[in-house]
């Protein structure tokens, strides 16, 4: 999943994309933004199911709290830009990248 959010964190990134899969996209910052927090999210998710407390004891009522903003802020973009074609796209992406590798 992480390599399928890295494909449109950039300009250049969305464009190889659009080249591989033969599909015009375009950049958008709301989706550059949705796959960031998407990943920092996926790590937290890890961190919390896996570890009581990190290096650094972030583990924790505002480190939670923080995490939730995040994942506020992501679905609020989504809903900005969920009808454009690139979010289609990456949608696609996300179901079906590991396959388009192969």
């Amino acid at each position: 999943m992480k390599n399928a959010m890295t494909k449109f964190l950039t300009p250049d990134s969305v464009k190889r994309l659009s080249e591989e899969v033969a599909v015009a996209c375009a950049y958008s910052p709301g989706l550059a933004m949705i796959a960031g927090l998407f990943e920092d999210l996926q790590d937290e998710r890890h961190l919390a199911d896996y570890d009581v407390v990190d290096a650094e004891e972030k583990v924790g009522l505002s480190w939670a709290s923080e995490s939730l903003d995040k994942a506020k802020l992501l679905f609020d973009t989504w809903s900005c830009v969920q009808s454009t074609e690139e979010a289609k796209l990456f949608l696609a992406t996300i179901i079906f990248g590991n396959k388009w590798a192969k």
